[in-house]
């Protein structure tokens, strides 16, 4: 999903299919230790840190 916040442009990764119309208002809860972040040459600067997942 492609959204703009704050005068700038975000793109945003959700599991799933998600049926949503463009220009439908949609809520979006940002968690800073999930973030990818790029410089500005496009290059990867940092990286979420790994979660541990619980054995099923």
């Amino acid at each position: 999903m492609h959204f703009a916040c704050g005068g700038q442009d975000w793109v945003m990764k959700r599991d799933g299919v998600h049926a949503c119309p463009g220009g439908t208002p949609v809520s979006v809860r940002i968690d800073p230790d999930d973030f990818f972040l790029f410089d500005a040459e496009g290059r990867l600067a940092a990286t979420p840190a790994p979660r541990h997942r619980e054995a099923a």
